[in-house]
């Protein structure tokens, strides 16, 4: 009889969890669970995209790197009029010893070396002795002059922020500036510093979105502003095919800045196009609204939009000479146009958010433009290697910004804001029906 009543209770037990939504009925006396509901499908979904996503990244990374490095030269290596090429294992006066493809060493005399036409040799110098043979005194100069950079920086950025009617001081906007060109170099791409980089300005302003939106604004600036310098400096080598190639890129993306920016500005395409309408059915849609109004507002402050990419111009030729004297430091030659447009065409590539400060895709983008009447490859390497360590050696101080706590407003600013929230939640108030 409790055997009975103990199967009956089973049984009893298994139809609930059969009318359970979690469960699909009972299998040799146990519940077996249904489809997972949305919520975890959704979630586990979510996990897969991002785990793919960061695989897809990592694998352009390794691609780009291991193309960037890959033939690398250790050695120095003479090339022949006979397009032999020999290892280089000695050089002095009394000529050169290169060691042949057998290994066996000969010693080639002066007048058999090739020459460029200063009467230097021609030869391809190695990691090591392009290392050796740096000039210190280019180097420490290429370093120093980026210092004004970052300064410039803040200053764009404090401009852009008036236009959304937020008041920050330079030097609060120089703490940010640094601390977010710190975070650059643990996020993806060279724009992830820009996520604290707003994280830290909301915190001056009762604007959260404006601000968010001023900083977005400011590294659109910032890239058209390079894109101009690249372009200007393309002008002056158009005998290059190379270059005009580039050229015609560059003036594409010049004009698709300029089609958007018409499209966003010009009242009548807006018009046409709804714009206004269409967020309605967004998710989101008041900051979406505020977002638009923020970036609309740029329209009434055209002497802040000037100001914003002459500041941007200044800078990214600061950087551009820094870089140059780097790589003369290296032993490439000094041609300014053609760095100012390979350069600068390097550093776009490297803003795409795929790898962390554009690691591996600079790299490939300066070796596939410069490589050959520019530099060896070995050369180029070290210049990408240099600009990041001088980009990194004065983004370092940024690590101090969220340590110190120095991206906080201060005890005034703090009861500012406070005033600014209280007028703005009586104008909200007085604006509601």
């Amino acid at each position: 009889m409790a055997g009975a009543c103990g199967d009956v209770n089973e049984v009893r037990r298994g139809n609930a969890a059969f009318r359970s939504p979690r469960f699909s009925g009972i299998i040799g006396g146990r519940a077996w669970p249904l489809a997972r509901s949305p919520g975890e499908s959704g979630v586990r979904k979510s996990l897969v995209k991002k785990v793919l996503v960061h695989l897809l990244r990592l694998g352009v990374c390794v691609a780009a790197l291991w193309w960037a490095l890959h033939g690398l030269s250790w050695h120095d290596w003479i090339t022949l009029d006979d397009t032999q090429r020999l290892r280089v294992v000695r050089m002095d006066d009394a000529g050169v010893e290169v060691l042949d493809a057998e290994g066996a060493r000969r010693v080639l005399k002066p007048e058999a070396v090739p020459r460029d036409a200063d009467g230097d040799p021609i030869i391809e110098y190695g990691v090591p002795t392009i290392w050796r043979q740096s000039n210190g005194r280019l180097l420490a100069l290429s370093f120093l002059i980026f210092a004004p950079v970052p300064v410039i920086q803040a200053a764009r950025f404090v401009l852009i922020l008036r236009a959304q009617d937020i008041r920050m001081g330079i030097w609060e906007g120089i703490k940010l500036t640094y601390a977010g060109n710190f975070f650059n170099f643990v996020m993806f791409g060279t724009t992830g510093g820009d996520l604290f980089k707003a994280y830290y300005a909301t915190q001056h302003t009762p604007h959260k979105v404006e601000a968010v939106t001023a900083v977005f604004l400011d590294r659109v600036v910032g890239l058209i502003g390079i894109i101009c310098l690249a372009a200007i400096a393309m002008t002056f080598r158009l005998d290059d095919w190379r270059v005009r190639q580039l050229f015609l890129w560059t003036l594409g993306m010049l004009a698709m800045v300029a089609l958007a920016v018409a499209v966003f500005y010009l009242p009548g395409l807006r018009q046409r196009l709804r714009a206004a309408e269409r967020l309605q059915w967004l998710p989101g849609v008041d900051k979406l609204r505020r977002i638009d109004r923020a970036v609309l507002r740029m329209r009434e402050h055209p002497r802040i939009v000037l100001g914003g990419l002459a500041c941007s111009a200044v800078l990214q030729a600061i950087a551009i000479v820094s870089f140059s004297l780097w790589g003369q430091a290296m032993g490439m030659p000094a041609n300014w146009p053609s760095h100012f447009a390979y350069i600068g065409v390097s550093l776009i590539v490297a803003s795409i958010p795929v790898t962390p400060m554009g690691l591996g895709t600079m790299e490939a983008a300066l070796i596939l433009f410069l490589r050959g009447p520019f530099g060896t490859k070995s050369q180029i390497v070290f210049l990408a290697l240099g600009i990041r360590l001088i980009q990194l050696g004065w983004a370092l101080l940024g690590v101090l910004v969220p340590l110190t706590g120095a991206h906080r407003p201060s005890a005034e600013r703090l009861a500012e804001l406070e005033v600014e929230l209280a007028v703005g939640g009586s104008a909200e108030a007085a604006d509601r029906p």
